[in-house]
């Protein structure tokens, strides 16, 4: 695996999932500002009411270069058994491929472990398709 386009690649992936989320949390706040819901958050998103603190953000900017890492590593090892005709289509099948491994198994999971609003779970996933597919694209273009 090429580190430098690995890493320039995750730094992309990271990007595009802090902006995705940030606006998803945006248009879903009401979710996370709901007493009832209260109990669902870690103490690391928020600690007390209101917005989560800087090291929430450090944390997930963090995370989000790890996952893209680990996304570039399942680049490199799938994308020759892709079957496309050029980037565009090699980077959106990737990301249907993410999106299915990840997004649509965890959606599962928490919808029968954790009492998360159905409205919310359905906003993550969509957030998941938007930053999988548009990611996959950056993992074709940076590192096919």
């Amino acid at each position: 695996m090429d580190w430098k386009k690995a890493s320039i690649a995750a730094c992309a992936y990271a990007a595009i999932s802090q902006i995705v989320y940030f606006f998803g949390a945006t248009f879903d706040m009401g979710y996370y500002t709901d007493p009832a819901n209260a109990q669902i958050w870690s103490k690391v998103m928020m600690p007390d009411a209101g917005p989560p603190p800087m090291e929430f953000y450090l944390l997930s900017l963090m995370l989000g270069f790890a996952t893209g890492l680990l996304y570039a590593l399942a680049f490199t090892f799938v994308h020759r058994s892709i079957k496309a005709k050029n980037a565009l289509e090699t980077g959106l099948r990737f990301g249907l491929f993410i999106f299915a491994m990840v997004s649509v198994t965890g959606f599962v999971s928490m919808s029968l472990l954790l009492a998360i609003p159905a409205g919310l779970q359905f906003s993550w996933l969509v957030q998941g398709l938007v930053t999988s597919l548009a990611s996959g694209l950056v993992y074709a273009k940076v590192m096919g």
